[in-house]
């Protein structure tokens, strides 16, 4: 029996430090993309770190550049102004203290305006994320909507190993891969006008997702998933709402602990339900549109900033969207998107 018990111990950490391997060298051991496919490096401009011990304080973004502070030593505020002159302000937060930010800039949707990107390393191991990257891409009116995925990218001062432009049109399309029962998941999200869109189905010669049994050796062959299987990727999104209606309330948890706060909404169809993006991934993000500005916070940002915003959203009574899901069960957002009703019209 004690042989028994050994035996099935070394099975599980041998699997263990496999799906560490594989999580760490996944784009190498796992993707079904072919090196013609991921060689197209979306190019991008090298500006430098944004960190408490050598922080950039200007940035060539957007249609009147930006500005740089701290607020807390981990989280910078971006500042701007769009074309009409109207105010904007992103506050974000490195996923690992004094971790810092590399910043890039380039048009990723091809509309004129130099957009910003941010990679942070998390210090994340085994199947955890190991890096985040931030965008900050200018609409039509020269303001910001920002986006954030997880994952396992290699950067260097000329680009992003997983933000590409597959097609050759000129606008970036960046590679997602996730872990989840059993299978390496790859999606491709598409940038255009702004936003971030996930394709579903055919582009170029491929059809999306695609997914890649997890094996104990390198495995690049796209399969279908077996019966009884089902593979999970978020969707990460904010080109398209999944709810619309009004933030009646929230419950605050302590998210530096991993605990999601719980958001209630009463829909535009009056159905009352609960929402928790998840903090364990801290990329869900708040944006505030009215008629001065706009302002956006990342929910790992410093916790008064985030309260502010959301009181101010329950007690206006604003519209609200939700976009992007980050679990497969329930409403998890990734984008909480207000305004006064008085303005009209949707994001």
């Amino acid at each position: 029996m004690k042989n028994q018990w050994a035996s099935l111990f070394t099975a599980a950490l041998l699997t263990l430090i496999a799906l560490s391997t594989a999580a760490f060298a996944q784009h190498h051991d796992y993707t079904p993309l072919s090196r013609a496919e991921t060689s197209h490096r979306f190019p991008l401009r090298y500006l430098g770190a944004l960190h408490h011990e050598q922080m950039l304080s200007q940035i060539p973004i957007g249609p009147k550049g930006a500005t740089t502070e701290l607020v807390t030593e981990d989280d910078p505020r971006i500042t701007g102004q769009d074309k009409a002159g109207r105010m904007w302000e992103v506050h974000i937060a490195d996923k690992g203290p004094g971790n810092g930010f590399e910043a890039y800039v380039a048009d990723l949707d091809k509309n004129g305006y130099k957009d910003l990107v941010l990679v942070t390393p998390t210090g994340g191991n085994g199947l955890a994320p190991t890096t985040h990257i931030i965008t900050l891409m200018f609409d039509s009116s020269g303001q910001p909507v920002t986006f954030e995925a997880d994952g396992y990218y290699e950067y260097d001062k000329k680009s992003v190993d997983d933000l590409v432009d597959m097609d050759g049109d000129g606008r970036a399309e960046l590679i997602y891969m996730n872990y989840d029962d059993g299978y390496w998941i790859t999606n491709v999200y598409q940038a255009k006008q702004a936003r971030w869109s996930r394709i579903k189905g055919r582009f170029g010669s491929r059809s999306y997702p695609l997914f890649t049994r997890f094996t104990f050796r390198p495995n690049h062959k796209p399969v279908t998933p077996r019966a009884g299987r089902h593979p999970f990727a978020a969707d990460l999104s904010n080109h398209q709402p999944k709810h619309r209606g009004q933030l009646l309330s929230y419950q605050w948890k302590d998210v530096s602990q991993s605990e999601n706060i719980a958001l209630t909404v009463k829909t535009a169809a009056g159905k009352e339900i609960s929402c928790e993006p998840s903090s364990w991934y801290s990329s869900f993000a708040i944006l505030i549109d009215d008629n001065k500005g706009r302002r956006i916070a990342s929910l790992a940002a410093d916790e008064r900033v985030i309260k502010n915003l959301l009181d101010e959203i329950v007690k206006q009574g604003y519209a609200i969207e939700l976009y992007g899901q980050r679990g497969n069960e329930g409403c998890s957002s990734e984008l909480l998107w207000a305004r006064p009703r008085t303005m009209g019209g949707k994001q």
